[in-house]
């Protein structure tokens, strides 16, 4: 009986792995790692995207804890939005008129989007030619079109707050670094733990993107069975100019003043006062009788 020859690299017959050369590329976890057949995180449980930031109205969000970058991704091609200026025209109408004004050997090929259409060019100049016009008059439809650039990648609505948070009033039994975690997600998206202020009593300190500073909640009451505790934060906020950092801390709402920088101001002070007092006594022995 003649063993069946199975490659364990790419899943195909006919060869052993040590002996495949293919390139493997799987469509799901974006890694050369293996083909997409052969993935096993369909075979897992399904992640659904957590809320974070709920401790506050307006402070919520959903954040994704499995974006990726995708640079393997292969790109769609050259496709350009046509907009109906003036007139009505159907897909099939349109696809006739730019095979009348445009045969660069391709078939169009047009897909309906809101009141507009998409349409694949074969290539970017050819795209960037038919957007250097204003407008188009097609003579088959008579219809007037508008070309302009598309791209299915989604515009950021605005840009998250990276914050460092200061908790007081802890409980020990969250002082950990899945504790934390979980505390911070109740005002927004965890990214950094300050491993070093676990082992503190006092505070613990972590960086989190929020959507709104001013909204961050002085007081927050977490649940640790079977009992219902409070904790106060204060943030830190991280304020890039000119190259250095200045840090200024922000708690209930109120401008706080670090208390090494009043202590330093406060000597300072008081160098100074007590120069200007001699010089000051000085002057009144030189001009008394």
């Amino acid at each position: 009986m003649v063993r069946r020859v199975f490659c364990q690299k790419c899943g195909m017959d006919g060869h052993h792995a040590r002996e495949c050369f293919k390139s493997l590329w799987c469509e799901i976890c974006r890694k050369e790692m293996h083909n997409t057949a052969r993935c096993v995180l369909p075979k897992q449980n399904k992640p659904s995207i957590p809320i974070v930031g709920m401790a506050a109205d307006g402070l919520g969000f959903y954040s994704s804890h499995f974006s990726k970058p995708l640079s393997n991704k292969p790109k769609r091609g050259f496709i350009g939005l046509v907009k109906i200026v003036e007139g009505l025209i159907s897909a099939e109408d349109l696809e006739k008129d730019f095979s009348f004004h445009f045969p660069w050997g391709r078939t169009w090929k047009a897909t309906k989007c809101h009141s507009s259409f998409l349409m694949q060019f074969p290539s970017q100049e050819r795209l960037d030619e038919m957007i250097n016009f204003p407008e188009l008059k097609m003579k088959l439809s008579g219809a007037k079109i508008s070309i302009s650039s598309w791209s299915s990648q989604a515009k950021p609505k605005s840009k998250l707050h990276s914050v460092w948070i200061v908790a007081e009033n802890v409980p020990e039994e969250l002082q950990n670094y899945q504790a934390i975690c979980e505390l911070g997600s109740t005002i927004g998206a965890v990214e950094e733990v300050d491993i070093t202020s676990l082992n503190s009593k006092e505070i613990v300190r972590f960086k989190v993107h929020v959507k709104s500073v001013a909204m961050i909640p002085p007081i927050i009451e977490v649940g640790v069975k079977p009992f219902r505790m409070t904790s106060s934060s204060k943030s830190t906020i991280l304020l890039m100019k000119g190259g250095m950092t200045s840090l200024l801390t922000w708690a209930r709402g109120l401008l706080l003043i670090d208390k090494e920088l009043v202590t330093s101001l406060l000597k300072n002070l008081l160098k100074n006062l007590k120069v200007v007092m001699m010089t000051l006594v000085w002057m009144l022995r030189e001009n008394l009788p």
